[in-house]
């Protein structure tokens, strides 16, 4: 599809969750459009905490639970999408609408837990915070899953893009 995708880290349903990733263009979409774009989590998830304090506690202490299922793989991880060190310091980031299963919250509890992960969506789309770029056949990315968060613009449904991704 030629769709946009918004900021997400891959593999959030994995524990541990993979850390360095590796993007390499072998199609880049050759009527415009499909910019890569990055955006540093850590910066947003620091921006939440100082903009929208009770949304930053609400996503560093609330675990949910991401999953991944095919025909050959059942995959969960419970935490929340804001790890925090022992010193409250932010350690990773786990945002994925896709593999986000619904919270299993009191309906009184549920309602602020989404308006701050709706907050902090928000936040991961700033033009401020992203870093957009084209990518040409044989650039290769190279990133910290647990800390940037990746996107796409879209491009012509005429139009091919292909990314290879590799996990370490």
């Amino acid at each position: 599809t030629g769709l946009p995708i918004t900021p997400h880290t891959d593999n959030p349903y994995r524990d541990p969750v993979p850390t360095v990733q590796l993007l390499h263009c072998l199609v880049a979409a050759a009527d415009g459009g499909g910019e890569t774009g990055l955006v540093d989590g850590f910066m947003a998830a620091r921006t939440l905490r100082t903009e929208h304090p009770a949304a930053f506690s609400l996503l560093a202490s609330t675990p949910v639970q991401f999953a991944y299922c095919d025909a050959t793989a059942e995959l969960r991880a419970t935490r929340p999408v804001i790890g925090l060190d022992p010193l409250g310091r932010v350690r990773e980031v786990r945002f994925n609408h896709r593999s986000l299963q619904p919270v299993r919250l009191p309906p009184r509890e549920a309602g602020p837990f989404y308006a701050a992960y709706r907050a902090f969506a928000s936040m991961l789309t700033r033009s401020e915070l992203m870093l957009t770029l084209p990518l040409e056949p044989g650039d290769c990315l190279v990133f910290d899953n647990t800390r940037i968060l990746h996107a796409r613009t879209g491009f012509a449904a005429t139009g091919r893009r292909h990314l290879q991704g590799c996990y370490a």
